[in-house]
């Protein structure tokens, strides 16, 4: 058997087997290339069939189909290419791109009618059957296919120029082995290389460079411009650091957090261009796979950020770099103050309330045992406030209660805390406060609050009986200074009854 005749079995072998593989693909254009490689079948086919069966009978019929699979070849791969870069791409922009070759079919079946795509058949030098081309097949059907063809290259070329630097491999592959066929073509054309089929011949180089993208890049299975929609589009900033910390690529959106245009980020250090965050920089450079949230400053204004780290690994599962994913759940946070707000603080005097009180409390104990510092809690209610509400109403009562807060908490420091424990009870927190200085903390409060309060027209007097317990000397939990407080606050209260008492009696 010749050597061309298996060279070219081995082309039909090749399409019939990329042919299938494309037309199980999910993604998009795969069926348009599946139709290209079932046309080069035919056309390789065609071709084989004149070579071992010269008769003038069965060339014809096999130069027939031929030329059918040459007048589709062009828009097919066309329309693959349009589709494979995700430009939209309706039924009827498909037929009109099909409009042309399915004329130049009909013009071809019904040319001894009328000899316009081939004037007359003859029979070369190596015994194969050809057409002697007429004014259609040089002034329509080539122009168009040339076309055709080089609308693939400068669609793919402008594809190739804004995708990410790790995909542009994909489309230049395909740009290349389009120029393949396409240059072979036009040297058959023109017969600029003596009667050699070619066009035929590139096939199993064109369509080997394919199924070289297919199982090296995994061609078929991902389309980089599908990535770059999502990639653009994704309203969280996304960053691709390699394994050298160079930044790799980076969405708009992080792009627009940062301050920065995407040319200033990409191929810098990831270091440098997060300069400004270095915390951050350091907590995560041996993090491979995590999840965080953290505040930044951007633009002068305080944000919360979340943070996803994922690796990068190839099919070996080797390590490639880490792509960021950076959320602004500012927002999130100011809402999840809000409601933290609402569980910690008094509704009515808008102060901490018990729980809040108890969280700080616990967490200044892990302080002090490290500190190995004291700290005070001044336990106190208000002396006769049932008087007041009775005597005035509850609405009255109420507004005494938010300024006998709103006094206590002008007199302490800036860590120190202020809650209401229910009806008028308060209790105070005292950071690194000793006994003494716990009184003094409570002098000022009993003078601050004997000043008279002035409520709608009323003007009102208030006093308050307290209790002082100080950490750990008193106690080492809160029950255990609560109680050590509320004993002394009850016998200030029996002692103040007491003056009261004695008072009446020498006034009588």
């Amino acid at each position: 058997m010749h050597l061309l005749h298996i060279y070219l079995a081995f082309c039909i072998i090749l399409c019939l087997f990329i042919c299938t593989y494309a037309w199980q693909s999910r993604i998009r254009g795969s069926k348009f290339l599946a139709f290209s490689c079932l046309l080069a079948v035919f056309w390789t086919l065609a071709e084989l069939v004149k070579r071992v069966f010269p008769d003038y009978s069965p060339e014809f019929i096999a130069e027939n189909i031929r030329f059918i699979a040459v007048i589709l070849m062009p828009p097919s791969l066309f329309v693959f290419t349009l589709q494979y870069c995700r430009k939209e791409l309706t039924l009827k922009k498909i037929f009109l791109i099909f409009l042309i070759p399915v004329i130049s079919i009909i013009v071809f079946l019904t040319n001894p009618f009328h000899l316009l795509f081939y004037k007359s058949t003859y029979i070369s030098q190596d015994g194969l059957l050809r057409l002697k081309y007429g004014y259609y097949y040089w002034f329509v059907h080539l122009p168009f296919s040339y076309l055709l063809i080089s609308g693939c290259l400068s669609v793919l070329y402008i594809s190739i120029r804004n995708v990410v630097e790790r995909d542009r491999r994909q489309l230049i592959i395909l740009f290349i082995s389009i120029w393949i066929p396409f240059i072979s073509n036009v040297l058959s054309a023109f017969n600029i290389l003596g009667g050699l089929p070619l066009t035929v011949l590139s096939f199993p180089i064109f369509f080997s460079i394919i199924a070289f993208s297919i199982f090296r890049y995994d061609f078929l299975q991902s389309s980089p411009i599908a990535y770059e929609k999502v990639f653009h589009s994704i309203h969280d900033g996304v960053v691709v650091v390699d394994n050298a910390n160079v930044i790799l690529d980076v969405n708009p959106a992080a792009a627009k957090t940062l301050g920065k245009s995407k040319d200033e980020i990409v191929g810098k250090n990831f270091d440098d261009v997060f300069s400004k965050w270095k915390g951050i920089i350091e907590k995560y450079r041996s993090v491979t796979n995590f999840y965080d949230e953290v505040s930044v400053e951007i633009k002068g204004e305080r944000k919360f950020i979340s943070v996803t780290i994922v690796p990068i690994l190839d099919k070996s599962h080797r390590h490639l770099g880490k792509i960021f994913i950076f959320r602004d759940i500012t927002e999130h946070k100011h809402y999840e103050f809000f409601l933290r707000n609402l569980a910690f603080r008094d509704a009515l005097t808008h102060i901490a309330n018990r729980r809040k009180f108890q969280e700080d409390f616990e967490n200044l104990i892990e302080k002090s045992k490290d500190s190995k510092k004291s700290f005070a809690i001044i336990y106190f209610d208000l002396n006769d406030f049932k008087q007041v509400n009775d005597n005035y109403g509850h609405d009255i009562g109420d507004e005494l209660l938010k300024l006998v807060a709103a006094r206590t908490a002008s007199v302490l420091r800036g860590p120190d805390l202020v809650a209401r424990f229910g009806g008028d009870e308060f209790a105070v927190l005292l950071h690194d406060c000793d006994k003494q200085g716990a009184q003094i903390v409570a002098e000022r409060m009993i003078e601050n609050i004997s000043e008279p309060f002035k409520v709608e027209d009323h003007e009102l007097r208030i006093g308050i009986s307290l209790g002082i317990a100080v950490y750990p000397h008193e106690g080492t939990s809160l029950p255990e200074l609560l109680r050590k407080a509320d004993r002394m606050l009850i016998a200030e209260k029996k002692r103040r009854k007491a003056r009261v008492a004695k008072s009446k009696n020498q006034n009588e």
